[in-house]
């Protein structure tokens, strides 16, 4: 019986070095060791923003249009006002995206979606949106220049 070598593949080298995947599963826990420690201890987040001076606020109500949009409205106003912005799908993204957001935790804490939240500028020109009802706070310093450009034009209109 003549050997058929055809069955047998050569052994090949492994694409990922062991001693990476040894080393990259020492990082992963040592990750979680740290923050396991860290919610232990009860120690405060480090990324949070510090407490700023609040130069100016609006309250806010979002409805989310068909297609992406959004329409903004007064909130100490109530919701039959005229809107204050009707963003288009093509500038509203941003706005429709933190309003389902919102909706997603309000749901969490059994709180109507349709109350108002509120829009603040610290006097270090950050802005975020607290949602005085589950205590949510939004930060937006890191989404870009036009997606916070899009919320600070809601503050400007009520100034």
């Amino acid at each position: 019986m003549s050997e058929n070598t055809e069955f047998y593949a050569p052994k090949e080298k492994p694409l990922v070095p062991p001693v990476l995947l040894w080393g990259v599963t020492l990082m992963v826990l040592s990750v979680c060791a740290v923050v396991v420690f860290a919610t232990l201890t009860g120690r405060p987040p480090e990324a949070t923003p510090p407490a700023g001076d609040v130069v100016a606020e609006r309250d806010i109500v979002v409805t989310l249009a068909a297609g992406g949009g959004a329409v903004v409205r007064d909130g100490t106003t109530g919701a039959d006002t005229a809107p204050v912005a009707a963003l288009p799908a093509g500038e509203g993204g941003f706005v429709s995206g933190y309003w389902r957001a919102l909706t997603y935790q309000r749901s969490r804490h059994g709180v109507d979606p349709s109350l108002p939240v509120t829009l603040q500028r610290y006097a270090d020109g950050r802005l975020s949106i607290l949602d005085p009802h589950t205590g949510w706070r939004f930060h937006m310093q890191g989404f870009g220049r036009d997606n916070i450009a899009s919320f600070a034009a809601l503050l400007e209109d009520g100034q």
